[in-house]
């Protein structure tokens, strides 16, 4: 099996280090664009996925796959040694590979609050991945990842609310969604309000549903609690703190 697998990081210390000190800004920063080192990972994950994937998962962390992503379960269970759960609400982080952009137009305005139904969608392979984040006093953070992959299947993924939310008195047990778009640099603009930004900032991003204002607002509501948003695109990774308040701009 390991000589089908492809590397990992070409200098794992410098560039997990590299890649976590990107994730800490985007928290830190909401909206603002990072790109990441190039990574050699197996379809469908893109560059930033898999790097957030290296630097953050480890085998203390329960990882939830998705179908899509199970292509890369090999690559990443090998890198990371993380054990993979069945149910959503054991995961510590979350990769989930489905389509963004053209054919969920429809789709998620019909769909229920929270739902995250994606239509296929022709998109690069380049674009998939998976990831997370850890906790202030060092526990694991879920993640959910969505990316690109040909099917012509509409793929469902799990309400965020299915994700661990974590509790007033320990918020940092909460899921991180790694969400993967087809661009973050061009599509429909958000504006970002809140923790991290002395004035509104300004988000593109090309993938999300149309009412993703919506669904996110929904998910501030919560704070403390809630799922914290790592968007990727092939090499470009943003993030959005459940803290933040999305606005459409």
């Amino acid at each position: 099996m390991s000589g089908a697998l492809l590397p990992g990081f070409t200098d794992a210390v410098g560039d997990a280090q590299a890649c976590f000190r990107l994730v800490l800004d985007a928290m830190a920063h909401p909206g603002r664009v990072h790109a990441v080192r190039p990574v050699p990972a197996p379809a469908p994950l893109g560059d930033a996925a898999a790097a957030v994937v290296l630097t953050l998962v480890d085998q203390e962390t329960p990882l939830w796959l998705d179908a899509d992503a199970a292509a890369a379960r090999a690559w990443i269970a090998f890198h990371t040694g993380a054990p993979v759960v069945e149910a959503p609400g054991r995961a510590t982080f979350a990769v989930a590979v489905s389509f963004p952009e053209a054919a969920f137009a429809g789709a998620f305005s019909a769909a229920a609050p929270h739902s995250l139904v994606m239509p296929a969608a022709g998109l690069p392979s380049t674009s998939c991945v998976g990831e997370t984040r850890k906790g202030v006093d060092g526990g694991p953070s879920p993640t959910m990842t969505i990316g690109a992959a040909p099917s012509a299947q509409p793929v469902t993924l799990p309400r965020p609310s299915t994700f661990p939310l974590g509790t007033d008195e320990a918020p940092e047990a909460s899921a991180t969604l790694v969400l993967q778009v087809a661009s973050l640099t061009a599509g429909r603009r958000y504006r970002l309000e809140g923790p991290g930004l002395r004035r509104p900032a300004i988000l593109a991003a090309d993938g999300l549903p149309p009412d993703f204002a919506a669904i996110w607002q929904r998910n501030h509501a919560r704070f403390p609690c809630g799922i914290d948003l790592i968007l990727c695109a092939g090499n470009q990774l943003a993030a959005l703190p459940r803290s933040v308040s999305v606005q459409e701009a």
